[in-house]
């Protein structure tokens, strides 16, 4: 069926960054799992999430080429649109697994989202069952053209809530959405892109002025940057975005312990477990690789719902998350004070920026900016990648009393740029489940541990664990 007109529209900048990372297979997905209270039959989970769709239109929408052929795929030949229907079992799967692990978080991470489709939105559901345990772990798959990390979580708790709602239902709705019947509950245009609906993303006139200026500079001197170190392990880079996964847990009081700790050094979570995640990884991996003497470059990811919640009612889906870079000297021989200095300059860095909104505002240089060729000529080179990137979702609190999140882990892959991410969310009971996906490359490295050699990414996050709870334990 034909999709009306107003029912359709141009992409904006923020939007034709994400479809170009979509369509040439810079990354994969975003993911969310979770571990609900009780366990979800086919037929509950399709009343409930054909309840979800008929409120929110963003779940219906997919990108479209305008172009008949695919000689050169340009994000700015798509545009927005409604679909024209879903099939359950075409967004559903139900799967049993041996166990619930690393292996599965890269299992899940597989998952493509194809855009140009018709019948298929930019989200899945996969259900999880332990074959012994009979555990169930509820996934969500999402494209980040529509969904970053906040946003996904706001489906899962959308989701549980109409869960709630339904409890019981004795058929599976086979059909989901169906333009031709349901375009009467749609509103009348498609729901406006994130830097239309605020302010957040644009700078002032004289703010692009210097926008533009230090892209000539970083384009006219490449030595400008001479000092930060991409990190390279000397195998070239590929389009191969698989990533292995290694998975941190923090019990309730240990969280409990840790935030107390932050509060009375006058710093956050987040760069608390950058930092201290910087120097284990220094002393594992990258002292192996870098000129000692260089900084390297990391970033943390600022996420708009989560620091500005006088926006968050006017996106509850559409990205607004983007990264803060820093750059980090040597710390693989500091000592425990050198590395609180460190944090509380990352944490005041960080304060600053969200004042300024500094990295918002220099977002819209991806209005201009050819980064499908940035990313290309990474392709085939040694160059390296960002040393980690760590983005905190919080605490995630539940809508429903009947329904609920017992525990939640957060998925993104290291995509071709980064060596390691940090991915940290802590469930509605205080959990912390901190993922650490990494470079493929790396999961071969071993480190020699009491006269035994030992992967070293196992014994990274086992020192990480240890060095994070010993910085709490000795203040």
């Amino acid at each position: 069926m034909s999709v009306r007109e107003s029912h359709r529209r141009d992409v904006g900048f923020f939007e034709r960054y994400f479809i170009g990372r979509n369509v040439h297979s810079i990354y994969t997905n975003v993911g969310v799992v979770t571990r609900l209270n009780h366990l979800v039959s086919a037929e509950v989970l399709s009343n409930a999430v054909r309840s979800m769709i008929l409120q929110n239109p963003w779940l219906v929408v997919n990108y479209f080429s305008r172009l008949k052929t695919s000689y050169q795929v340009r994000p700015e030949d798509y545009e927005a649109r409604f679909i024209n229907e879903i099939k359950f079992l075409n967004v559903v799967s139900f799967e049993t697994v041996p166990s619930f692990n690393e292996d599965l978080l890269e299992k899940m991470d597989k998952q493509r989202l194809p855009l140009d489709s018709t019948t298929l939105p930019l989200w899945r559901i996969v259900v999880y069952t332990v074959r012994d345990s009979g555990e169930q772990y509820v996934c969500g798959c999402f494209d980040h053209t529509i969904f970053d990390g906040l946003a996904s979580v706001e489906f899962l708790r959308d989701l549980v809530k109409e869960l709630s709602y339904v409890k019981e239902a004795d058929s599976m709705v086979g059909t989901l959405f169906e333009y031709s019947q349901d375009a009467v509950r749609l509103p009348e245009r498609v729901p406006l892109c994130t830097e239309l609906k605020t302010d957040l993303f644009s700078p002032s006139f004289s703010g692009k002025i210097l926008q533009r200026l230090y892209d000539v500079l970083v384009s006219f001197i490449p030595s400008f940057f001479k000092r930060t170190s991409l990190i390279s392990t000397g195998i070239p880079i590929t389009k191969d975005t698989s990533s292995k996964f290694k998975i941190v847990r923090f019990e309730q009081d240990e969280v409990r312990r840790i935030t107390e700790f932050c509060r009375l050094q006058n710093f956050t979570l987040t760069p608390f477990f950058h930092c201290v995640g910087i120097n284990c990884l220094e002393s594992h991996f990258y002292n192996r690789f870098r000129n000692p003497d260089y900084h390297t470059l990391s970033l943390i990811a600022i996420n708009g719902r989560r620091y500005f919640p006088e926006f968050a009612a006017n996106f509850n889906y559409s990205p607004t998350v983007l990264a803060q870079a820093f750059r980090l000297p040597p710390t693989v021989d500091y000592s425990e004070s050198n590395i609180i200095t460190l944090i509380r300059h990352t944490y005041m860095k960080m304060a600053e920026n969200l004042i300024s909104r500094e990295t918002f505002k220099s977002s819209w240089c991806l209005s201009y900016q050819n980064l499908l060729k940035l990313y290309y000529s990474l392709i085939g080179s040694d160059v390296g990648k960002a040393s980690l990137i760590t983005s905190n979702l919080g605490k995630v609190e539940n809508k429903s009393e009947d329904w609920t999140i017992e525990e939640i882990w957060f998925v993104l892959n290291t995509s071709v740029t980064y060596n390691f991410l940090f991915n940290m969310i802590t469930s509605p009971a205080g959990v912390l489940n901190l993922v650490i996906p990494y470079s493929v490359e790396l999961s071969s490295f071993e480190i020699e541990v009491d006269g035994k050699l030992m992967k070293a990414v196992d014994h990274f996050a086992i020192m990480f664990k240890r060095k994070v709870l010993s910085f709490v334990s000795s203040h």
